[in-house]
């Protein structure tokens, strides 16, 4: 399957930063799924930006909510194809952890999202590269058994996906048949 590599602008790494600093500093004292690290926030954002640049440079309408905070209860992008939530991972860490979502996490995610858009992003020559490499229904990770995963001494249950079960970006406009 095809991934698709968005560069953020300067801007818009700086508008991701600023928010992820913000999410930060919200959500720094309070329990969450995963731990709760300057370094995932902005991994988070900057997925999340390059999502909705992915959306406008195909012209599928798209808000981001998630430029919001104060809208972290919502999806992270809604498109005219559904509310789409953005799960992002550091590459080193795509093959063994990505692509998961956590069993505390479901519950929210089911009310807040149709789709998950799954990407990686990384700092390249002082760029940020995010790629974009699947999509899935939310209905596709409930199916599946919790699994153990994450580091071995800081593990976590989730529904996860292998790689070869993304759906193809080609398809991602069989939504609108849905919707």
């Amino acid at each position: 399957m095809e991934s698709v590599s968005i560069y953020l602008s300067p801007e818009h790494r700086e508008y991701a930063e600023n928010l992820a600093q913000d999410t930060f500093e919200k959500y720094q004292n309070v329990k969450g799924h995963y731990r709760n690290l300057l370094s995932s926030h902005l991994i988070g954002r900057y997925g999340e930006m390059g999502a909705y640049q992915f959306f406008i440079n195909r012209r599928i309408q798209a808000y981001p909510y998630f430029s919001n905070i104060e809208y972290d209860p919502l999806c992270d992008i809604n498109t005219k194809l559904g509310r789409c939530e953005v799960k992002t991972w550091n590459p080193d860490f795509w093959e063994d952890w990505g692509r998961a979502i956590s069993v505390g996490q479901m519950p929210y995610l089911e009310k807040k999202a149709d789709f998950i858009l799954w990407c990686t992003a990384s700092e390249v020559n002082n760029l940020i590269k995010v790629e974009i490499h699947g999509w899935n229904l939310i209905e596709d990770m409930k199916v599946r058994a919790p699994l153990w995963t994450g580091p071995q001494d800081k593990q976590i249950q989730n529904y996860q996906l292998g790689i070869s079960e993304l759906r193809s970006l080609d398809l991602l406009r069989s939504l609108e048949e849905i919707n």
